[in-house]
C-alpha cells in the first residue's frame, strides 16, 4: 500500500525497503567489490548494458549485448537483483558468469576474480584546441570530484585556456 501510494506522488518518487535501499547506496557510493559491469532486466534475460573499463569483465572479453545466463551454475533468468547479488562478494573472491552472445550459438564462460571496482560518473575528452565536452553519466558521492578531476585533465591538454565545455 504504502509502495502505491508514493508512486502516485509523481513519476520521480518510489518506495525503497531496505534492500532496494541498500543497492542504490551501494550503486552511488563510487565504488563497490564486483566484476565491473552495469547491468539490466529485459524479457531475454539479465544484459550487460556496459563492462566498466579496466574492470575484471572488460579485461576477460565480456561486451555490451551479452546476456548472463548463469552465475556459479544458477540459472539466472530476468532476475536482476539475484544477478546483482551474486555477482557481488568480497574483493579477490572469483564468480563464474555463463553468457550467451548473439553472434554465437555455444554459451561462453568467465571467471572472474572480484576487486574493488572504481565507479567514474564523468567521462570527458578534448574536441579541438580550446574546446572540451565533460559528461556526467550518473551522480554519486564522487561526481563533484570526478568533474574536478576531468576538467583539470581538460585544462592540462588545453595549455592556453578553455573557450568552451559541452
Amino acid at each position: 500500500a504504502v509502495r502505491s501510494m508514493v508512486a502516485a506522488l509523481d513519476p520521480h518518487s518510489a518506495f525503497l525497503d531496505s534492500e532496494e535501499f541498500e543497492e542504490i547506496r551501494l550503486s552511488t557510493m563510487g565504488s563497490y567489490p564486483g566484476v565491473g559491469i552495469e547491468v539490466v532486466a529485459e524479457d531475454a534475460g539479465v544484459k550487460v548494458l556496459r563492462p566498466i573499463k579496466g574492470s575484471p569483465a572488460e579485461e576477460a572479453g565480456m561486451l555490451s549485448g551479452d546476456f548472463i545466463v548463469k552465475i556459479d551454475g544458477a540459472d539466472m533468468g530476468a532476475d536482476l537483483a539475484g544477478a546483482i547479488n551474486r555477482m557481488r562478494g568480497p574483493a579477490g573472491s572469483t564468480v563464474r558468469l555463463t553468457v550467451r552472445r548473439s553472434d554465437r550459438s555455444d554459451l561462453l564462460n568467465f571467471s572472474l576474480r572480484r576487486v574493488k571496482v572504481e565507479v567514474r560518473s564523468v567521462a570527458q575528452q578534448a574536441l579541438e584546441p580550446g574546446y572540451g565536452y565533460l559528461r556526467i553519466t550518473g551522480f554519486s558521492e564522487t561526481t563533484a570530484d570526478d568533474v574536478e578531476r576531468a576538467l583539470a585533465h581538460l585544462k592540462r591538454d588545453n595549455p592556453r585556456g578553455l573557450k568552451g565545455l559541452v
